[in-house]
């Protein structure tokens, strides 16, 4: 496996299902990287930012950095205008609260 960049802690990605006329649909902050033991392969661990009864999803590292229907499954949010407003709306602190902070 060799990535040009992989997801990092508190980065922000939309997912291919993303609907642009709803600024969070399918919006995620990445927790990290994982290791599943029993496959040994790496996993992303991410959380919605939108209204979900889930609180943490993951995915394999190369189905998350893969494509869906021809185009990126993940695609990282870096424009600073949309960062903002993922900073400003206080989504971004959801993931600290499944550690309990």
């Amino acid at each position: 496996m060799n990535f040009a960049k992989v997801p990092r802690a508190g980065e922000f990605y939309y997912h291919a299902k993303h609907d642009p006329t709803d600024f969070f649909s399918y919006l995620y902050v990445v927790v990290g990287l994982s290791l599943d033991t029993e496959e040994e392969n790496l996993e992303v661990v991410y959380v919605p930012l939108y209204e979900t009864d889930q609180e943490l999803f993951n995915r394999d590292l190369e189905i998350f950095m893969g494509e869906k229907d021809g185009r990126p499954r993940f695609v990282q949010v870096t424009d600073p205008n949309k960062l903002q407003k993922i900073y400003d709306s206080g989504r971004a602190t959801k993931w600290t609260g499944v550690f309990g902070r």
